[in-house]
C-alpha cells in the first residue's frame, strides 16, 4: 500500500529501482531529487490540465512574514511618487504552473481569502463600498506584494511548490511576523507533498526518462493516474 514518504524514502527507492536494471552509482543524490521533482511535475500538471481532483496532500500551508516597503508605480513618474505596500521578507516558492493559473492562494490568518490584483485594481477599490479596505496581493520578481493594508504583518500561502524543498527557508511565525526557531519544511523527517497514489506512477516515469521500463504493481496498472501510456 502507497504512504506518505520523506524525500530521502523516494529517492532510495528510485534508486532501488535503478539497480535492477542498472549501476546505481553513477547518480548522485541531487540528480535523482531533480528526477524525482520533474517527474512529479509532469504528472501533477497532467492531473490537473484534467481538471481531476488536486489531493491536499499535494499541498504545503505556511506563513510569509511581511514588511513595509515602497512600491514605485510608474518608474516614468516623479521619483517622490511611490506608495506604501507589505512585501514578503523572502522570495516565495514558485508555484506549479497549468495552462490555467498559478497553484497558489492568499489568506489572512483569520482564513479569509486575499484575491490577485495590481496597483491599478487596488486604486479602484477605493470607489467601491463594501472593498475600499480589501487587500490585492500580486507577484513580483518572486516576492509576494499586497496591496491597499499596512496592517498585515503576515499571512498564509497554500501552494503547491513547483520545487518543495523551496519552503524549507521559511522559518515559521507568528501572527505578528516574529520569527519561532523552527522551518517550514523540515527536509530531514517531514513528507514531500505528494498524493501516494502518484509514488508508483512517478517511480515509473522517473525510469522511463532514464530509458528503463518498470511495470506498475497491479492496483496501479489501470489507474488514470499513471503516466507511463501517456504522451
Amino acid at each position: 500500500m502507497s504512504e506518505r514518504r520523506t524525500i530521502l524514502s523516494h529517492t532510495d527507492t528510485i534508486r532501488k529501482l535503478i539497480k535492477q536494471f542498472s549501476d546505481d552509482s553513477v547518480f548522485d543524490q541531487e540528480f535523482l531529487y531533480k528526477l524525482f521533482i520533474d517527474s512529479r511535475a509532469v504528472l501533477l500538471n497532467r492531473n490537473t490540465d484534467k481538471l481531476q481532483y488536486n489531493s491536499e496532500w499535494n499541498f504545503q500551508t505556511f506563513p510569509v512574514p511581511l514588511d513595509i516597503a515602497e512600491y514605485v508605480i510608474d518608474v516614468n513618474l516623479p521619483e517622490d511618487v511611490i506608495c506604501k505596500i507589505r512585501k514578503s521578507r523572502w522570495k516565495i516558492p514558485r508555484p506549479f504552473t497549468t495552462k490555467m493559473q498559478d497553484v497558489i492562494s492568499i489568506t489572512t490568518y483569520d482564513g479569509v481569502p486575499i484575491s490577485k490584483g495590481d496597483a491599478f485594481k487596488a486604486s479602484l477599490l477605493k470607489y467601491t463600498r463594501t472593498m475600499v479596505d480589501k487587500p490585492l496581493y500580486e507577484i513580483q520578481n518572486d516576492y509576494l506584494i499586497l496591496h491597499n493594508t499596512l496592517t498585515l504583518k503576515a499571512v498564509k500561502i497554500r501552494i503547491i511548490a513547483a520545487d518543495p524543498l523551496e519552503v524549507a527557508q521559511f522559518p515559521r511565525c507568528n501572527t505578528d511576523g516574529t520569527y519561532t526557531d523552527q522551518t517550514c519544511f523540515n527536509i530531514d523527517n517531514e513528507f514531500i507533498p505528494l498524493d501516494p497514489e502518484f509514488n508508483d506512477p512517478v517511480y515509473a516515469l522517473c525510469l522511463q526518462k532514464l530509458g528503463f521500463t518498470y511495470k506498475l504493481p497491479e492496483d496501479q496498472s489501470n489507474n488514470s493516474k499513471s503516466p507511463v501510456n501517456e504522451e
